[in-house]
C-alpha cells in the first residue's frame, strides 16, 4: 500500500506475520462470539487473496480489518470486508473511521469493483459507519451468527 494513513499518531499499515498474536489479543477483545482463531489469522497473513491492515501502539493492536479479495472468470474482482475490530480501549477516537477509510483504498487499489461485508444486525454504530462511507443495506440474514444473533449484508460500490 503506498504510503501511510495515519490517525492519532498510529499509522496504518499492512500485518505482518509479527502482528499475529497482538490481532489475536484485539480479536478476542472485540468480539464474542465468531472470532478468528490464532492459526486463522497466520493462514490470512500467509494469504494471497487476503489484506490485514492494523493500527498498533508499542505492540497493541489498536484497529484492524481483514479483506478478502476475489476475481471471477470474466468479471471484475469483488472485496469482501471480513472483519474489522477497534480495540475497547481505543473506541470513540475515530480509529473505526480510520482503518475502514484505508481498507476502501486498498480495495480501489486492488480495482475492486465493490465491497461487501455483513454486520450484526443490532451494531447500529457499525452500521451507521458503514452508511457514513456510502455502504447500503442489501438484504437480511436471520440467524447469521453463531450465537443466532441476526445479520445484514452491505454493499459498496467502487468506481473500479
Amino acid at each position: 500500500m503506498p504510503g501511510k494513513a495515519y490517525f492519532s499518531h498510529h499509522p496504518i499499515r499492512l500485518a505482518t506475520i509479527a502482528d499475529a498474536q497482538a490481532l489475536h489479543v484485539l480479536e478476542n477483545l472485540s468480539f464474542q462470539t465468531d472470532r478468528l482463531s490464532l492459526r486463522q489469522i497466520r493462514r490470512h497473513l500467509r494469504s494471497q487473496t487476503a489484506a490485514l491492515l492494523i493500527s498498533e501502539n508499542h505492540g497493541e493492536a489498536l484497529s484492524a480489518a481483514l479483506i478478502f479479495f476475489r476475481q471471477t472468470k470474466g468479471a471484475a474482482k469483488s472485496a469482501r470486508l471480513y472483519s474489522l475490530a477497534v480495540s475497547p480501549n481505543a473506541r470513540g477516537q475515530g480509529l473505526g473511521k480510520a482503518i475502514l477509510s484505508a481498507a476502501i483504498k486498498l480495495c480501489a487499489q486492488h480495482r475492486a469493483s465493490s465491497i461487501r461485508l455483513e454486520v450484526r444486525a443490532d451494531n447500529i454504530s457499525a452500521i451507521a459507519l458503514y452508511q457514513a462511507f456510502g455502504f447500503a443495506k442489501i438484504c437480511a440474514l436471520l440467524g447469521y451468527y453463531q450465537d443466532g444473533g441476526d445479520g445484514v449484508r452491505m454493499i459498496l460500490r467502487l468506481g473500479c
